[in-house]
């Protein structure tokens, strides 16, 4: 199909059937620049890749990664103790001066830990994670040195994703603001029940560690 000096063209693959086609940046004689840069994009199972032809390279606008959505964890956390120097509060609050809702636990008395632990559902839109980065999450301690702040994310199975099992996510500085990223890596699918554990631990009693503005970015499969 031709429309204003632009040709457009749609990849259907039937069932039983998979396609992968490769960015130029992985392939250069593909020709081909996919949505975010990503090296490849696998397509299958009846799923759709729309192009357009800019004169000089195929574009992707839409089909599996048709657009970047947002995962975003609002909803209190659980809070997992696992029977052993388990201490203190979680509470939800506001931060006026930095304009961000958050959770902070309060340890109450030394040498203590715990985990945040929230569930939520990869929509019936998610095709794949955003490249580079897909998970983020703000956190903030009250003395970073003598802390730890690790995420694992736990797919439908159970199983721990290798991509985030364990990631640094502590602040490097008191009492300040910072944002951590990382990449999931296991298999996902549209529907699927995954848990995020935020694991903390404190060395000092009355010691905080706040987390705030956490999400998931993912491309959308139309």
């Amino acid at each position: 199909m031709a429309q204003r000096g632009r040709s457009y063209i749609s990849l259907w693959i039937p069932e039983a059937n998979t396609v992968t086609i490769q960015d130029q940046g992985t392939l250069a004689s593909s020709n081909i620049q996919l949505l975010n840069n990503v090296p490849s994009r696998t397509i299958s199972a009846g799923s759709t890749l729309a192009l357009r032809f800019n004169g000089t390279d195929w574009q992707e606008f839409g089909g599996v990664g048709g657009g970047t959505r947002y995962i975003t964890l609002d909803f209190a956390p659980a809070v997992y103790a696992d029977g052993a120097d388990n201490a203190g509060t979680v509470t939800h609050s506001h931060d006026n001066t930095n304009h961000r809702n958050y959770w902070r636990w309060s340890s109450g008395s030394a040498n203590q830990d715990i985990d945040l632990v929230w569930a939520f559902k990869i929509p019936a839109d998610f095709a794949t994670w955003t490249t580079t980065t897909a998970f983020y999450v703000d956190t903030r301690s009250s003395s970073y040195a003598g802390h730890t702040m690790t995420a694992s994310l736990y797919q439908a199975d159970g199983t721990v994703d290798s991509g985030i099992n364990g990631a640094d996510i502590k602040p490097s500085a008191d009492d300040t603001w910072q944002t951590k990223s990382d990449l999931p890596t296991g298999s996902y699918s549209a529907g699927d029940w995954v848990h995020l554990h935020i694991h903390c631990d404190i060395d000092t009693a009355a010691d905080t560690i706040d987390t705030a503005r956490l999400y998931f970015t993912y491309l959308a499969s139309h």
